[in-house]
């Protein structure tokens, strides 16, 4: 967490995947993220087919999630879950409350980055053939801006959120 009080981190135990979070000082032992009833729901492919316009598709629980950022006040993180087919999908939940999509495409999207005002969430996607890095306003709605020329992973935002670093190849840019 921004503060360093908590880790945020994945697991299997005791049942499928989620996410849970834990003091870093030991105090307590680690609690789901995830709220009950997105540990219960219908798996992504199934629920997918019986959605309704206007509603949300849920987690299942039995897909790997990957806790990667937190807005600096530490009310949201950014996740990413890896479906079936190997492609990921960016998701953000408020501690105890249930995770709502960010990006949910046939596409991979990872590695989001909370902007340190939180207004902004860099992340890569595969899109236009090539990991590319780009930046979309939080929570939106807005137009996605890329970000990399010639490809990129792993972007990073500065302290003051003026620059947004990312890799691409061996060159940090």
């Amino acid at each position: 967490s921004p503060d360093g009080s908590r880790l945020a981190f994945q697991s299997t135990a005791p049942g499928p995947w989620n996410l849970y979070w834990k003091p870093i000082d030991g105090s307590a032992e680690a609690q789901p993220l995830l709220s009950a009833s997105t540990q219960l729901a219908a798996s992504w492919p199934n629920a997918a087919s019986s959605l309704l316009p206007g509603t949300l598709p849920t987690l299942s629980g039995a897909n790997p999630q990957f806790p990667m950022s937190w807005t600096s006040d530490g009310s949201m993180l950014a996740f990413h879950e890896r479906k079936p087919s190997g492609e990921r999908d960016i998701w953000v939940v408020a501690p105890t409350s249930d995770p709502t999509p960010f990006l949910l495409t046939p596409f991979d999207e990872r590695s989001p980055r909370f902007s340190p005002d939180g207004k902004w969430l860099a992340y890569v996607s595969n899109e236009s053939g090539r990991d590319e890095v780009y930046v979309q306003p939080f929570p939106g709605p807005g137009p996605k801006w890329l970000i990399s020329t010639d490809g990129g992973i792993d972007p990073v935002w500065s302290r003051d959120g003026r620059e947004l670093f990312y890799r691409q190849g061996e060159q940090m840019m």
